[in-house]
Parts: structure tokens; sequence; C-alpha cells
């Protein structure tokens, strides 16, 4: 049978098979919670970055404009203050606003050292800024292959529900872009799915820089809205076990060859591939 785990959601994740390199593009973890203005003061700001500074030595004070449609259906600018926190090479940032915080990488180095950092920054802001009620919570993993030759072996790679008209070759002809969505809601969480083929200059998402070539692109997104207390470790171990429902559909998407291309040891693959399915 097709993928290397066999339920997208029912059972236990699979155990990590490592990649190396993993073709991931970007890596997100955001808070949202109730507007939070004391967030945009310096001084209640300052224990925040000076705890983080020996990991994100950048600091910038930002304002965000944002849109908000009211009930007139007209569009009403909005802006919140926020400060970005990144590190010297410039693949972490942290971002806090009086709206939300987040962490992002752009080299994702494992579920080890990503939540080490993100419990601290929960941590950090939870003592010293008090944030209001948090209103959402998630976890986003995009995956993306750039190689020419990587995205002409996309039947290969990946199940066939996953691969749809990608899979077409007539007299030479592919698909130059195609781009499927899907929201499955799980017990008290959500799973937005997006996956397919972009063509180069072209992004699913702002946050997510283009590729100047041919790309596939799997981006899933494990989430909540559910109104709660601002609390530092049960944030920090929710978001963990998103990432590992996130992982178990990524693993239920790829086929062996995936894991195969992308680094993973022969004899992990071949076990998977063996599971009661």
């Amino acid at each position: 049978m097709p993928g290397t785990a066999p339920h997208p959601f029912s059972g236990s994740p699979p155990e990590t098979i490592p990649l190396d390199p993993p073709p991931l593009a970007q890596v997100l973890a955001q808070v949202r919670f109730s507007a939070t203005p004391s967030i945009a003061i310096d001084e209640f700001f300052a224990p925040v970055q000076r705890a983080l500074s020996p990991e994100y030595p950048i600091a910038r004070k930002d304002q965000e404009i944002q849109f908000v449609i009211n009930s007139a259906a007209e569009p009403v600018p909005t802006s919140s203050h926020l400060w970005r926190l990144i590190d010297d090479e410039n693949i972490w940032r942290v971002t806090v606003s009086t709206m939300f915080l987040s962490l992002e990488t752009t080299a994702y180095p494992g579920n080890e050292e990503f939540f080490r950092r993100f419990a601290l920054l929960l941590a950090l802001v939870g003592e010293h800024l008090q944030p209001g009620r948090v209103e959402r919570l998630g976890i986003r993993y995009i995956s993306r292959l750039e190689d020419d030759g990587d995205v002409a072996r996309i039947e290969e790679f990946v199940r066939p529900e996953i691969c749809g008209v990608a899979s077409i070759d007539d007299a030479g002809i592919r698909a130059a872009h195609t781009l499927t969505q899907a929201l499955f809601v799980l017990d008290t969480a959500q799973l937005a799915a997006r996956w397919g083929i972009l063509p180069p200059g072209m992004t699913t998402d702002p946050a997510l820089m283009p590729s100047d070539r041919t790309s596939w692109l799997l981006d899933v997104d494990v989430f909540d809205e559910q109104p709660r207390a601002f609390d530092a470790g049960a944030l920090s171990q929710t978001a963990y076990e998103y990432s590992r429902r996130q992982y178990q559909f990524f693993r239920w998407a790829v086929e062996p060859e995936f894991l195969l291309r992308f680094g993973a040891d022969k004899k992990l693959v071949a076990a998977s591939t063996k599971e009661p399915r």
C-alpha cells in the first residue's frame, strides 16, 4: 500500500525518521491573543529582549497595518505594534505584537531545538508581558521541492490522493500549476493542508518567499481557536502535540522514495513500510 504511515489521523503518529536535509521551506508556531497594549511599551518588552538577545541579537520595533471588515462591509485599517528579534544568520525570527507571538525558522533543526526555543519564548512573554486571553494556537510546516528533477518525480514521491492531476503527462504536456486545499476537523483542533505545483514567482502566503523556479509545495497547518488563559507550559505542550499530528499527515502523504531522496535511513524506511495497515 502507498505512503509511509497507515492513516492520516487515527492511531498514534509514527516514529520520526530524520531527513538530511529536510525539504522544509518554513516552520512557524504562533499564538494569537486578545489585544495587550503594554507589549508596545519599551520598558515592558526590555526584559524579554535581554533574555533572548544571546540567540536573537538583532531587534527591531515595527508597526503593522491590517484591514478589518466592519458591519458596513467596509475595510477599516487597524494598527498594531510589534517587535522582531532575528538571529545573526537570519534563519530564526521571533515576532511579538500586541495581538500575537510567533517563532519561525527556515532551517528546521528538529523538534527538540524548535520546541526548546518556543517554550522559552512563551515562558518569557507570559512572565513579563502577561498577554490577554488566547484566541488561536497553531503550528505550520511548509515543505517545498524546487529541483526540476524532484518536481518531475512527484508521482513517485507522494500518494495518488496527493499527486492528483500532477501525474498527467500526455505528449510531454504536464501541469504547470495545481493547488489543492483541504480542511479536516479533528477532535479539538483542525488541520488545513494545501499542496500542488507552483510556477516561478508564485507563493501561497505573503510570509513565504516565492521560488524563482517551478516548485511543489505541501503546507500543513494544525491549529485550534479555543479561548483559554495564557499558560506557557500548556501552550508549548499542545503545540508539540499538533506538530506530531502534522507529521502523521505528512508521513501518510509521502512515499518511501520521498524519504530516501532526502537522506532517510534505508532501514528505518523499510521498517515503516512493513507496519500493519
